[in-house]
């Protein structure tokens, strides 16, 4: 790969991480970051493969293809552990564990001990 393929490439895998981060935290609207990160990876992916020298066609091909993969796969876990966070967090709102469910004996004795009094009573 030529330094300028190198180049482009670094560029590529930053925008892949922009993208993701940009859905998974809220950062701006999912559609105008979904459709920003596809349209600069493909272009990306256009300039890599035309600075290897390939023609015309493989430089379409390998752009709509791989630069546009790669985007639907990120956007595609993005948007699965954007979903399960979300969902997460309704329920936990929805069913918050009961406070002070089990209460400890006024009593004065431990937890078990008017069991272990009956015990020693029977005998």
């Amino acid at each position: 790969m030529s330094g300028g393929g190198l180049f482009f490439f670094a560029i590529f895998a930053l925008v892949l991480v922009a993208m993701y981060l940009g859905i998974r935290r809220q950062i701006g609207s999912p559609m105008m970051i979904a459709a920003g990160g596809t349209i600069a990876s493909i272009i990306l992916m256009a300039l890599i493969s035309a600075s290897q020298g390939n023609t015309a066609l493989h430089v379409i091909v390998v752009a709509l293809f791989v630069g546009g993969g790669f985007s639907g796969i990120t956007l595609a876990i993005a948007w699965y552990f954007h979903n399960t966070e979300m969902r997460a967090a309704a329920y936990r709102d929805q069913y918050r564990p009961l406070q002070h469910q089990h209460e400890v004996p006024t009593n004065g004795y431990s937890d078990f001990s008017e069991y272990e009094e009956v015990y020693e009573e029977d005998y």
